[in-house]
């Protein structure tokens, strides 16, 4: 009777490995997906930071360019009182 429970035993020995390889498997998985999961939040947020730099720095650069229309059309209205181009702009200098 010993003879028939050895292979039983090898059979469930080799069962028990499978399932514990499986379960190993899944468990790299689940780090995995997860791992994927957070870096997809992670690119999510940075695209959006991004999106928010991008607007905040175009209303600035609108609004310059306002302030500096503004200068200009007053220094023409104000007739013969311009500036040289050197002070107008000065990180255009040759």
């Amino acid at each position: 009777m010993n003879e028939e429970k050895t292979p039983t035993r090898a059979k469930e020995s080799g069962n028990n490995k499978e399932k514990l390889k499986q379960s190993k498997e899944g468990g790299s998985k689940g780090d995995k997906q997860r791992q994927r999961t957070t870096t997809q939040e992670l690119k999510a947020r940075q695209r959006a930071e991004i999106y928010a730099l991008n607007k905040v720095m175009t209303e600035l650069e609108q609004r310059q360019f306002e302030e500096f229309r503004r200068q200009m059309l007053l220094g023409e209205a104000g007739g013969g009182n311009q500036t040289p181009d050197t002070e107008v702009m000065p990180a255009c200098r040759i």
